[in-house]
């Protein structure tokens, strides 16, 4: 397997917003200006509008950028709920490392109190893969289903007349008798206009980036064994 891009990582930070609220908060536009000048964000909430489409939020934050430690992270996006803080960058460890600079940040400087309930931490990661194995061996041997195709997708599309695998996708539950939680998906694609002979795809998991590597890393190695 090959790591092809680090699309995306988000890390979601659940957290009652009034908790973290200093006691003496400053007024809204001087937050706002303080956090867009401190990580360079090229859009940032408009300002323009009435107080009130303000105040109501969510809250913005678009093109940053953070340095520290002689690293620079780039921050895709930067977003303020009720209920907690979204960071999205292009890896989820990169996504950690500006809401930990946030809060230690944002305590030194708007008097953020500390937790009363703990945090709940999610991620979320997007990575493009060339994979060694055609995403039909996922599937197995599967004959008829080939003769299925061939017998009505073909002569419908003669100018496509092989029919190949090109999404997988799995929804996590809570037990047969509920919806799946579209939160819980992981999916692997096919990239578009790229020759089907490259085996790249697109991934996407409820998991931080390294561990969706690895989780990568393992399922190639359990289709090859079905391959072989």
């Amino acid at each position: 397997m090959k790591i092809v891009n680090y699309e995306r990582g988000v890390t979601t930070l659940l957290v009652p917003m009034e908790e973290m609220r200093p006691a003496n908060p400053p007024d809204i536009t001087t937050a706002i200006n303080a956090i867009k000048a401190h990580y360079g964000f090229g859009w940032a909430p408009d300002l323009n509008r009435t107080y009130d489409e303000v105040q109501k939020g969510p809250h913005t934050f678009s093109g940053g950028k953070l340095e520290r430690d002689g690293k620079v992270i780039s921050i895709t996006k930067l977003q303020f709920f009720n209920d907690g803080i979204v960071v999205t960058s292009h890896s989820t460890e990169n996504a950690d490392a500006i809401i930990e600079d946030l809060i230690e940040w944002g305590t030194k400087t708007f008097g953020y109190r500390p937790f009363q309930t703990v945090p709940t931490r999610l991620h979320n990661s997007a990575i493009a893969i060339d994979m060694d194995f055609d995403l039909d061996h996922i599937l197995g041997p599967h004959d008829e289903l080939s003769r299925l195709f061939a017998e009505y997708l073909t002569p419908a599309r003669p100018k496509a007349p092989v029919w190949k695998a090109a999404t997988l996708r799995f929804t996590g539950i809570a037990s047969p008798k509920e919806a799946p939680d579209m939160n819980n998906v992981f999916l692997i694609e096919r990239r578009v206009d790229v020759p089907h002979e490259k085996n790249r795809y697109f991934s996407d998991a409820p998991l931080p980036t390294q561990a969706h590597v690895r989780f990568l890393e393992a399922l190639e190695k359990i289709v090859a064994g079905k391959a072989a």
